[in-house]
């Protein structure tokens, strides 16, 4: 039982810390956007 719980734990904070380098790699591709935008504006 113990095992299982551990195995469980571990899925756990490997799927939180994959939601959070999503959320990450989505941030920086918005901010990399708005830096193109700005620079084809400032062209």
């Amino acid at each position: 039982m113990a095992a299982k719980c551990s195995a469980a734990d571990e899925i756990f904070r490997i799927a939180t810390i994959m939601n959070g380098l999503v959320l990450v790699g989505v941030a920086v591709g918005f901010v990399l956007l708005r830096i193109e935008a700005f620079v084809e504006e400032a062209e």
